[in-house]
């Protein structure tokens, strides 16, 4: 059996030896642009685990068209990122002021109070994030090293780019992974076709390092993700006869980091988990841009034991969950239904489970509280405001 459903096992020490001993290493376009963000010392050790893979490191020829297309708009975002925090500063800085001088009392403030030191503690941080600009990369840095490590081993456009086009296109309306999450951008579909193509001719597996988190790539299941889809695994190993596997940048680093810590960091693995993570942050700002959904986030907060960004993740698992199952039964009304009934199942058990935590939670349990409120209808309030597509379609998958 496990020969015949070989992606949906998980691959044994044997095999992960072997990919990771005899394998050729994949960076993904998203893990190189995050070159840009890294201090030097930290993008020195991520350069160090990927020269560790010597003579089997390789890129797509559509991941360094891709780099080099997007790698100067991710630097200027970076540093636009950092004048954004010095305007937010000064901002709040004024907010703090103004509001102390607005303050009225009788008495003045003793002296060496903290109140005299506003303006001197804005200062310093202001002045840290203008140290910090200075020691970021140069664009032009980064472009060179990236040059130098790939230097020979970048795959050759295939002749066929426009039939793979096409490919991308079908694969997509049959939501076939990956790339069926971009619609009209083939790019996740045209490397896979490439690592394909290369571990065939190379005879070799591959290991594959992305940042991309959507489920065109990832198993997951009751909130955990589990590995690379045992479709994509499946697919690999029947058109090459290799191997095929995938971790995110952290994950990569903290294998790397686990066999030789002088190579790469604990901190460099906490750092690039740090910039995983800012993911979250432009889903976060758009949600707060509408006041209802950011009071009732605030509310939750204030009466649960939960900070606002887990209710929000909590909050979009139910809606996410929820949708497809709605999308699904509305297909299947049609005739035009893709999952099977295992699946489907699946889904609705999911969502009960979900709902059977949140409910917990969010419950009001606190008699003596003295502004009770009923959290659970709060809550349910904010899925709904979710579910408007107003909200959804602005919010990055």
């Amino acid at each position: 059996m496990r020969k015949i459903f070989h992606g949906f096992y998980e691959p044994t020490k044997k095999e992960l030896d072997k990919i990771w001993k005899t394998g050729l290493l994949v960076p993904d376009t998203n893990v190189l642009l995050h070159l840009f963000r890294f201090m030097p010392a930290r993008r020195a050790e991520v350069l160090a685990a990927f020269r560790s893979f010597g003579d089997r490191l390789w890129l797509p020829h559509q991941a360094g068209a891709e780099f080099q297309a997007d790698g100067r708009d991710a630097d200027s975002t970076n540093r636009a990122a950092y004048q954004k925090l010095k305007d937010e500063l000064l901002k709040k800085r004024n907010e703090v002021e103004g509001a102390i001088g607005a303050f009225s009392r009788f008495d003045p403030w003793p002296q060496g109070s903290s109140m005299d030191e506003i303006g001197k503690f804005f200062e310093r941080l202001t002045l840290e994030v203008e140290t910090a600009v200075k020691q970021l990369p140069e664009a032009l840095s980064v472009f060179k090293d990236v040059t130098d490590i790939f230097d020979g081993k970048v795959g050759k456009q295939p002749v066929d780019i426009e039939q793979r086009r096409k490919e991308a296109l079908r694969r997509f309306d049959a939501k076939i992974p990956p790339g069926y999450k971009d619609k009209g951008r083939p790019g996740d579909y045209l490397i896979w076709a490439e690592m394909k193509d290369k571990a065939k001719s190379a005879q070799l597996p591959v290991l594959f390092v992305t940042d991309d988190n959507k489920e065109d790539w990832w198993a997951r299941h009751d909130g955990k993700t589990l590995g690379p889809r045992p479709e994509l695994r499946h697919e690999f190993f029947e058109a090459t006869g290799q191997l095929f596997y995938a971790y995110s940048p952290s994950r990569f680093l903290a294998f790397v980091s686990s066999e030789d810590e002088e190579l790469v960091s604990k901190e460099t693995v906490k750092e690039m988990e740090r910039v995983q993570e800012t993911r979250e942050i432009p889903r976060r700002s758009i949600l707060f841009r509408h006041s209802e959904m950011l009071n009732l986030v605030t509310v939750l907060a204030l009466h649960t034991a939960k900070s606002e960004d887990e209710i929000i993740k909590t909050a979009m698992k139910i809606t996410k969950v929820s949708g497809r199952i709605s999308e699904e039964q509305s297909l299947r009304r049609t005739g035009d239904g893709n999952l099977d009934d295992w699946e489907f199942n699946s889904l609705e058990e999911h969502l009960e489970k979900l709902s059977i935590e949140a409910q917990s939670i969010f419950q009001n349990k606190n008699k003596d509280d003295p502004e009770k409120i009923n959290t659970w209808y709060a809550f349910s309030k904010l899925i709904d405001c979710f579910s408007y597509s107003e909200y959804w379609d602005q919010i990055p998958k």
